[in-house]
């Protein structure tokens, strides 16, 4: 629709301007013959209306629920975060719950509650204990580390918090090259002190061919019960925008995966959620000739603060690129899986898709072997 005040042209001479929801037409603008033609704003709306209908009927079928069969799965794991309890609605069909998360300090010793969430009573599941530690490499070589005493701290601990828990899941995902030797024994020694009535599961990076670090797939998957491999984050928020996951990369990753991990040990995530990049980062430092640049074209209103200095506060318009899911791509990455032998999946993370992809999940005990 035009906005108030603008004209329109008929045969390229300006021939009326639209006032709000009506139009006013020059006096000279009756047309030979004395016929009138349909106003030109009649049929700017009316294609308008047009394109948004048809934009609308594009999305619908988007997102609308694909005629297809529940993908069938031995075990069916997802991660639910300390504070999401509500997002969890109990219809789900899952084998196996990962609460996220529990950390260390310096010294070895856990931080977060120990106390399990009282939803774990009612809920005919595993639940598993996720001690994370995500970016920092140092604490975690520390930890680990077989020379020092911090090691039999945080083994201890974590086989304290894991009373209550069917199993306990390791996620640290800054381990160092140098610490790999330190990592694979690290997790021996939680294994035996766990015993065989725990799971222990293992998070690990996706790959696609083998790589030097301390991530070494057949040498972890020797002595933990699962391999979490997390296919998601092709792309992250810091580099340009992409996928989180492309289907040809899934097929890559699940392939290399399965040259190192026994079938019945394999565990393929899956991301829930979507991703945004804004194609400009205005957060930056700025030269005085960009500050007044800035005042010139914006005209902001200036606050001048004699302890903080001046600032100003103004709207720029920003493009973003979202690659997201839908129920038909969720469901042809874990067609995938399925068809490549997967002995489960793990969702990452409960609450934050559509809650109509669990109909086309189910868990089956006859769907894969064994290991």
């Amino acid at each position: 629709m035009k906005r108030s005040g603008s004209w329109y042209r008929i045969d390229g001479v300006r021939r009326g301007a639209v006032v709000g929801m009506h139009e006013r037409m020059p006096d000279n603008a009756a047309l030979k013959g004395g016929k009138r033609k349909i106003y030109p704003a009649l049929l700017f709306i009316c294609l308008a209306i047009f394109v948004q209908c048809a934009a609308g009927g594009r999305q619908e079928r988007i997102l609308k629920a694909p005629k297809e069969k529940p993908v069938a799965f031995r075990e069916v794991w997802a991660y639910l975060m300390q504070g999401e309890e509500k997002e969890l609605m109990g219809s789900e069909p899952l084998t196996d719950i990962c609460y996220f998360s529990v950390r260390m300090d310096r010294s070895g010793n856990l931080t977060g509650p120990k106390t399990p969430p009282d939803i774990m009573k009612n809920r005919a599941v595993r639940w598993h204990l996720v001690i994370a530690e995500l970016t920092n490499s140092m604490l975690i070589g520390t930890c680990i580390n077989s020379t020092l005493p911090f090691r039999d701290n945080l083994l201890r601990d974590i086989v304290a918090y894991s009373g209550p828990y069917s199993g306990v899941q390791i996620d640290f995902e800054a381990v160092l090259p140098a610490d790999r030797e330190h990592f694979i024994s690290f997790l021996g020694d939680l294994k035996t002190r766990l015993g065989p009535s725990k799971t222990l599961s293992v998070a690990l990076p996706a790959r696609l061919k083998r790589v030097s670090d301390a991530y070494e797939y057949a040498a972890i998957a020797a002595v933990a019960d699962r391999i979490i491999i997390m296919a998601y984050d092709q792309y992250w928020s810091t580099g340009p925008p992409g996928p989180v996951a492309a289907l040809s990369w899934c097929r890559q990753v699940v392939a290399y995966a399965k040259s190192q991990v026994p079938g019945g040990k394999l565990i393929m995530g899956v991301p829930l959620y979507g991703r945004a990049w804004q194609e400009v980062q205005h957060a930056r430092a700025l030269r005085d000739s960009h500050v007044r640049e800035i005042m010139e074209r914006k005209r902001p209103k200036v606050v001048m603060d004699p302890e903080k200095g001046p600032s100003m506060v103004y709207t720029e318009s920003v493009r973003v690129c979202v690659y997201f899911n839908t129920l038909q791509s969720l469901t042809e990455k874990t067609r995938l899986y399925s068809s490549e032998g997967a002995f489960g999946v793990a969702f990452w993370r409960i609450g934050q898709g559509d809650p109509r992809f669990w109909n086309y999940i189910t868990v089956d005990p006859g769907t894969a072997e064994t290991e």
